[in-house]
């Protein structure tokens, strides 16, 4: 039984300074979370930024002259239709990759804009 002449309110008090410093800490774990997130984030875009600016600079780059080179070859009977057809089906490849790594890129731009606060709202992958 609590007599209320000798209780000051200590253990309330307590109580409250005790719900505040969790409170707090809690706040400092969702920015920490929130910061390594939004990092690593960063740095996956980072990653498909310059795997995608290889790619173009070292593949797709290309690709005109390996038309020319295999269209040439056939008209002057070095190789046949299915060589022809065969690198026109690995240019096709290529082009898909190079969408790929498009998408994957666009992704990445959208999980750190997700990830900043910048982009609110869920997207389904």
């Amino acid at each position: 039984m609590d007599l209320p002449f000798f209780d000051r309110g200590q253990g309330g008090m307590a109580r409250a300074s005790a719900e505040q410093h969790a409170v707090l800490l809690k706040r400092e774990l969702l920015i920490a979370a929130t910061r390594q997130e939004l990092e690593r984030s960063v740095d996956v875009l980072k990653l498909r930024r310059k795997t995608l600016a290889k790619f173009e600079s070292d593949v797709l780059a290309t690709l005109p002259t390996l038309k020319q080179m295999a269209e040439d070859a056939y008209r002057l009977g070095k190789t046949g239709l299915l060589e022809l057809l065969d690198s026109s089906r690995t240019r096709t490849e290529i082009k898909l990759n190079h969408l790929e790594l498009l998408v994957s890129e666009i992704e990445a731009e959208l999980d750190a804009m997700m990830a900043s606060g910048i982009l609110v709202g869920t997207v389904d992958k």
